[in-house]
């Protein structure tokens, strides 16, 4: 083994322990790309060969749960339920936005009919159909 060879499998072992050490720690992966050299993608898809798993990856149905609760229960903003469930707001936003559309869904099954929006050649984007313009032109 070359010499360089040495050095680079040395300097990635120290990488790969230091990056466990401090995601174990609870610290997030997109800080620890701040020096010049290091892009949060490489170090992103470092961690993941490595499978290197930092607390923002994955979140527990507990976790959820809890954020839903904290949004539609108690009332909460987003950023204060995200920060009490210890996520990111668009987790959160993303998790509600789930549930909501699902909660639509259910709703337009019961017997609520939904119109898609509808295009005028002429006078664009309209809710009604045919279009009150050309309606009234004609």
């Amino acid at each position: 083994m070359s010499e360089t060879a040495l050095m680079v499998a040395i300097v990635d072992l120290a990488l790969e322990a230091e990056l466990r050490h401090r995601t174990e720690q609870g610290e997030f992966i997109r800080p620890l790309a701040v020096a010049p050299l290091v892009s949060y993608s490489w170090l992103l898809s470092y961690c993941r060969q490595r499978k290197i798993r930092s607390r923002n990856c994955h979140h527990t149905a507990e976790s959820r749960e809890r954020a839903l609760i904290a949004v539609q229960d108690d009332g909460l903003p987003i950023r204060l339920a995200a920060k009490s469930a210890g996520m990111s707001k668009s987790a959160v936003h993303r998790i509600v936005m789930k549930r909501r559309k699902s909660m639509v869904d259910s709703v337009d099954e019961i017997g609520f009919e939904t119109v898609p929006p509808y295009r005028c050649p002429e006078h664009g984007k309209t809710t009604l159909r045919p279009c009150p313009a050309c309606a009234a032109m004609r």
